[in-house]
C-alpha cells in the first residue's frame, strides 16, 4: 500500500507513524518544509512543501490538517488521486472533483509527543461509493484497527460534539481545579486518584450512575459557600451552570 499523507500535525503524525509500519509512505506535505522533513524522516519518506509535489503513484492520500484548510488543500491536489479527510466535522461534500473521495475518521483525541497504538480506536468511514467504502474498510481495518464503522456527514458531526463534551470539556474542567489547587497552594497530584477513579466509575458503571457532590445531594450550603469562594465572575457562572445542569438531571 502506497500513501500521501497532506499535514504533519497531531493527527498526521501518529497515522503516518502507524501506516508506515506495514504501509509505504510516499511523501508527506506541509506548508513548513522543515515539518514536512521531520515527520518523513520518521517514515522514510520524502518531504514537500508544494502539493503538486505529492506522488501521483499512491494509492491513497489523506488529508489530515486543520478544518478551515481542507477545501484549499484539496483544490490543489490532482483530481484523479484517491484522496480521504480525517475531520469528524467537515461533511464530505467539501470534495468536488474527485471520482474517488471520502472521509476516514478517527474518534480519538491526539498529540504529537509519545507513542500511540490505533488498534482499538474508532475509524468512522464515509465514502463516495459503496465500493470505495468497502476499500476503505478493508484499509484500516488491515493497516490501522480493527474498531470500523461507517458514518455519513451527519452521524460524524454528532459524533464529534459529544467527543467535545467528553474530551476537551473534560480537560479544560482539569484545567480549572489544577488552577484552584495552585492557587491555594495545593499540588494538583492530590487528585489524581480522584481523577482515575471518576473515570474508571463512568466507563463501568455509566456517567449518569457516577454523580457524586454537593449538587447531586442538593447540599445548598455548601453550593453557596463554594460559589462565594471563587473570586473569578467566569468561574463563578461556570460553577452555576454545571450544577444547576446536574440538580436539573437528578
Amino acid at each position: 500500500m502506497k500513501l500521501n499523507i497532506i499535514g504533519s500535525g497531531n493527527v498526521a503524525t501518529h497515522l503516518a507513524i502507524n501506516l508506515a509500519k506495514n504501509a509505504e509512505v510516499l511523501t508527506v506535505f506541509s506548508r513548513d518544509i522543515q515539518k514536512a522533513q521531520d515527520l518523513a524522516d520518521k517514515v522514510d519518506s520524502i518531504g514537500v512543501d508544494k502539493l503538486s509535489e505529492v506522488s501521483l503513484e499512491a494509492d491513497l492520500t489523506i488529508v489530515a490538517v486543520k478544518d478551515d484548510v481542507i477545501q484549499t488543500v484539496l483544490s490543489e491536489l490532482p483530481s484523479d488521486l484517491k484522496v480521504v479527510h480525517t475531520s469528524g466535522s467537515v461533511a464530505i461534500d467539501v470534495f468536488e472533483n474527485f471520482d474517488f473521495h471520502g472521509v476516514l475518521y478517527p474518534l480519538q483525541t491526539f498529540r504529537k509527543d509519545g507513542e500511540m497504538e490505533l488498534d482499538e480506536v474508532p475509524f468512522l468511514i464515509e465514502a463516495s461509493s459503496e465500493g470505495f467504502a468497502n476499500e476503505l474498510k478493508t484499509f484500516v481495518h488491515s493497516f490501522l484497527s480493527k474498531n470500523v464503522d461507517f458514518a455519513d456527514s451527519k452521524k460524524r458531526k454528532e459524533l464529534h460534539l459529544a467527543a467535545v463534551f467528553a474530551s476537551n470539556f473534560t480537560v479544560q474542567m482539569l484545567i480549572e481545579a489544577e488552577s484552584l489547587m495552585k492557587s491555594n497552594g495545593h499540588s494538583f497530584e492530590l487528585l489524581i486518584p480522584l481523577i482515575k477513579e471518576t473515570i474508571s466509575n463512568c466507563i463501568n458503571n455509566g456517567a449518569a450512575n457516577s454523580l457524586t457532590g454537593p449538587a447531586k445531594r442538593r447540599d445548598d450550603k455548601v453550593i453557596q459557600e463554594q460559589l462565594e469562594s471563587l473570586k473569578s465572575p467566569e468561574l463563578k457562572n461556570l460553577y452555576k451552570v454545571i450544577t444547576e445542569r446536574i440538580i436539573s438531571n437528578s
